[in-house]
């Protein structure tokens, strides 16, 4: 799902956006994302399991167009989310030059499917 989310906001895999990290970031605004799991079911079968995913967003200057469109994505898939989304405050990261912003949600997803 964080996928299709981060596509449709506009990005594009390995190259604006990546899962654990870029070597080296690209030089316009980039996501990189982290996707952790708990499996559980009945029965003693492992057939969820709980997503977790955070989103990173960086930007060099502060991009509201491309914070529009992921806010636009991760309300589409809404209804797939356990408690909706969460987002945290733009900081600046001086060490680096950048600004963050990160967003959080969890999901269920069933194995085999």
């Amino acid at each position: 799902m964080v996928n299709k989310i981060l596509e449709l906001s506009g990005f594009i895999r390995n190259k604006t956006y990546k899962q654990t990290r870029f070597i080296k970031p690209p030089n316009t605004t980039y996501a990189v994302y982290h996707d952790n799991y708990v499996s559980g079911g009945s029965d003693d079968l492992p057939l969820l399991k709980r997503r977790s995913i955070t989103i990173e967003l960086y930007e060099y200057m502060p991009d509201d167009e491309i914070v529009n469109r992921l806010e636009n994505a991760l309300n589409e898939y809404y209804p797939m989310m356990i408690d909706g989304w969460r987002k945290e405050s733009r900081y600046y990261i001086d060490s680096e030059n950048i600004y963050q912003t990160i967003y959080e949600f969890d999901y269920f997803e069933k194995r085999g499917e």
